[in-house]
């Protein structure tokens, strides 16, 4: 069961998150900024917990009838406005405010969780910008965001955010082995999440993501001299619809041999010149050039 010590790392972060929402009068909207998989939703129901706990030492206590309640998704004042791939639109906020207009059932507070408000319609933010503007009292918000300056300055200057970092490359393997995890498996897993953990938990079970990165690594790992180039391109030319996770894949490698000098994969294109030509990878597919040509280019690039 996950609780405010599992973020052990970020403890500055998780003390002034605690003071945001564990007390009497909990600030009435907080936004959970950053990268995917650092654990933003986890911390918004954590927190959620805290409103409404009746316990009078920590929060959550995780054992009153509130604090179950939460952990069975049975409690009937916690809302999520759910992100399903598409923009949360205006009709989704009305609802939201419709229903806040009742008072909570349980008699304390409704929480409100909103995924990814970075992705809600301007209509929808000016809708939700109406209720931040006069808070219900019996009301906490967490709004959940990858980005947050995508949210109108207006609403922005109504939350309290608080952003959450990623772990460096060591923290992320020590939760991944606490979690059962190999330690050789936790190390590569830490790495390729660049130290996010819910990130790194998806990428375990995703086959296709590995056999793609091998797939990059060994075009890239090909090349010594131009003549290589068209080999390497025959290796990922049918990668179309994934190009953009290839054109990561790439730059995460290339950085972090300039990083720490490390180079396991054999690689003699210099990083320095990879990273460059990651640029102009990513500035031509923006411009419609065909992938294969694309990534051709980019070896060319990188030789240079």
């Amino acid at each position: 069961m996950e609780s405010f010590d599992s973020f052990r790392f970020i403890d500055e972060t998780i003390k002034r998150l605690k003071i945001g929402v564990c007390g009497d009068k909990p600030c009435h909207a907080v936004m959970l900024c950053g990268v995917e998989g650092v654990g933003k939703r986890t911390l918004a129901g954590i927190c959620s917990r805290a409103v409404n706990c009746m316990s009078d030492g920590v929060k959550p206590c995780d054992t009153c009838d509130n604090c179950l309640q939460y952990l069975s998704d049975s409690h009937p004042d916690h809302i999520i406005v759910k992100y399903e791939g598409k923009a949360i639109s205006v009709a989704a906020i009305r609802q939201l405010t419709e229903r806040l207009g009742y008072k909570p059932f349980e008699g304390g507070r409704y929480t409100v969780v909103i995924e990814r408000a970075d992705e809600m319609t301007v209509q929808a933010q000016n809708a939700l910008l109406k209720t931040l503007e006069e808070p219900p009292s019996d009301a906490v918000f967490f709004l959940i965001a990858q980005n947050g300056g995508a949210l109108l300055p207006t609403i922005r200057s109504r939350c309290r955010t608080i952003r959450i970092p990623a772990l460096t490359e060591d923290e992320c393997g020590r939760v991944l082995a606490e979690k059962g995890f190999e330690r050789e498996r936790a190390r590569t897993l830490a790495i390729v999440s660049q130290g996010s953990v819910g990130k790194a938990m998806a990428l375990d079970s995703d086959e296709g993501y590995w056999r793609l990165r091998d797939r990059a690594i060994a075009a890239v790992a090909g090349v010594g001299e131009a003549k290589d180039i068209s080999l390497a391109s025959s290796i990922i030319k049918d990668d179309r619809a994934s190009a953009s996770t290839v054109i990561d894949i790439i730059e995460q490698i290339a950085e972090r041999m300039l990083r720490t000098g490390e180079n396991p994969h054999g690689i003699s294109l210099k990083p320095e010149r990879l990273l460059e030509a990651v640029i102009l990878a990513r500035q031509m597919l923006k411009s419609n050039v065909s992938w294969q040509t694309a990534f051709e280019r980019m070896l060319f690039a990188a030789m240079e």
